[in-house]
């Protein structure tokens, strides 16, 4: 639903349409569009209330139970579900342009039963809306090289002048820790906005506390860490890149560290400190300033490559080994995705300057 409802708007589709022309950072911070967000994420919240309401009143043809639902996503899904657990009618109307939101798209009719969230690199805008009543068990993943969502406090892409500053994950835990809540925050150091790279040491983790935390309500607070070895490039672009507020990596947040549990929920163990330290893929130089980029693989993968509006440009294949990438003439940020032939895919954004 966050997908659909956020582009729908005049600047937004200005957003998309300018994307092919100039680099996004050099003018996104210039539009003031809060209202088009802030609004696109209202509606997403409202949709999702729909969407969980029919499938609750349809539990029995879809055998599933109406009173266990976990509600999570990545980055603006993130966002969507947060707002969808914690953020209530009143909270929502003290947000810029919250009273003109309902005004036009009616108010909240929450749903009962949701009882887990995990977020992936999204935000939330204001952690006191988290009640010491909601106590809903949340997964939270983080990398401390986001340029897009900060780790702890920061306005979206960085866009200091023209976005309200939001809270990631690391302020998200430590609202929890206060309240005594239920959470597991994963830090991926060196980590940037795509948190696939580390996903084969999260996702166990994940599994693990859904059945553990929010199935069986054993409590839990836990705050785990892995590295990315080599660190994505999104940390050049916090640190060096086009962004109204650059700085160095955010430091992992100070809340009690525990080891990861590196087991499934049913108990059998993960080989976690064997993954390869390269990626399967990996693109470079990125940014690309003659326009042509390296994929190095390390199985044959099928590569697309889409404007960030989602219009196909290009698709072949690479690997394994090294496969050469026309990039377009336009400056930009473009998006490679790759599958390999499990079916399992990934994605790597590139900038053509």
């Amino acid at each position: 639903t966050i997908d659909y409802r956020l582009c729908k708007r005049n600047n937004c589709l200005f957003l998309n349409w300018v994307t092919g022309i100039l680099p996004p950072f050099d003018f996104i911070c210039n539009l003031n569009f809060w209202s088009d967000f802030g609004q696109s994420a209202y509606v997403a919240v409202h949709d999702a209330h729909n969407a969980i309401r029919f499938l609750q009143e349809h539990a029995a043809d879809y055998h599933i139970d109406p009173e266990a639902v976990i509600v999570g996503g990545h980055s603006a899904g993130g966002w969507t579900a947060l707002h969808l657990a914690y953020l209530d009618q009143d909270e929502s109307d003290s947000m810029p342009g919250g009273p003109g939101f309902k005004n036009l798209w009616g108010a909240f009719e929450p749903v009962d039963g949701i009882i887990g969230v995990f977020n992936m690199a999204g935000a939330f805008f204001d952690t006191t809306f988290i009640d010491a009543d909601e106590d809903i068990p949340a997964f939270l993943v983080h990398g401390t090289c986001d340029p897009v969502v900060c780790y702890d406090f920061d306005a979206p892409f960085h866009c200091n002048a023209s976005y309200p500053a939001v809270h990631g994950c690391a302020d998200l835990a430590s609202r929890m820790h206060h309240l005594g809540h239920d959470y597991y925050l994963f830090t991926g150091i060196g980590m940037g906005h795509d948190v696939d790279p580390l996903s084969d040491i999260w996702y166990p983790e994940l599994l693990r506390f859904l059945r553990e935390t929010v199935l069986c309500q054993q409590p839990l607070q836990k705050h785990s860490l892995a590295t990315l070895d080599p660190v994505s490039l999104e940390c050049a672009i916090l640190e060096e890149g086009n962004l109204q507020h650059t700085h160095p990596p955010r430091e992992p947040v100070d809340l009690p560290l525990s080891a990861l549990w590196d087991t499934l929920p049913c108990g059998l163990v993960i080989a976690v400190g064997e993954r390869p330290k390269e990626p399967a893929w990996q693109v470079f130089p990125n940014p690309s300033a003659n326009g042509q980029v390296v994929v190095e693989a390390t199985e044959l993968m099928a590569i697309e490559l889409y404007t960030l509006s989602g219009r196909m440009l290009w698709q072949g294949e690479a690997g394994p080994g090294r496969s050469m990438i026309n990039l377009p003439p336009q400056a930009g940020v473009y998006l490679l995705i790759g599958r390999k032939r499990n079916g399992t895919r990934s994605y790597r954004r590139v900038v053509r300057l």
